[in-house]
């Protein structure tokens, strides 16, 4: 977790309900610098900054924090599965088989740098949640290994793009 960023954070924190009036529903935009991949936005009706994230490795927890179990469900799939979804949205080119290739190469090493699109949304989006809550290395790579056998079964059973169009459906 990055102390600094949550810092800042709360200075400008706006919490919305889902019929506008406040409850727990925290409200970012968050935007990352296309020339400084480490450079990210936030932005709310408060206020916004610019703030310096740390690398993917820098956030880890250590390993004897409180990580996700093994049965039980990680949050970080979501995050990822979100970042697919996003990336999919706007290159409607992409296929199962790329999503398992940079997947199976994240779960090897997920603090790898970014060589395209899909590896470089879904580090962004990790490295915003590892800012915000303790993680390991491991809790990481276990996300992964489970959409990765998520997006095989859904290739097998549904095809191309079963899996891609699931997570459509799953994220409107």
């Amino acid at each position: 977790m990055d102390e600094n960023f949550c810092s800042q954070l709360e200075k400008i924190r706006v919490i919305i309900g889902k019929d506008g009036k406040d409850s727990d529903l925290l409200a970012y935009d968050f935007m990352f610098h296309e020339r400084d991949p480490d450079l990210i936005r936030v932005i709310t009706k408060k206020g916004n900054f610019e703030y310096h994230m740390k690398s993917l490795a820098e956030l880890y927890a250590p390993v004897d924090a409180k990580g996700i179990e093994k049965n039980e469900d990680n949050p970080l799939m979501y995050i990822i599965e979100l970042a697919i979804k996003r990336v999919y949205d706007n290159n409607p080119n992409l296929t199962e088989p790329k999503v398992i290739l940079v997947l199976e190469q994240m779960a090897a090493k997920p603090e790898q740098p970014a060589t395209d699109e899909l590896t470089c949304e879904i580090l962004n989006m990790l490295r915003i949640q590892l800012s915000l809550c303790d993680f390991s290395r491991g809790d990481v790579r276990r996300a992964i290994n489970k959409i990765i056998r998520s997006v095989k079964r859904h290739y097998e059973i549904d095809g191309l793009r079963g899996y891609l169009d699931f997570i459509v459906e799953f994220f409107p």
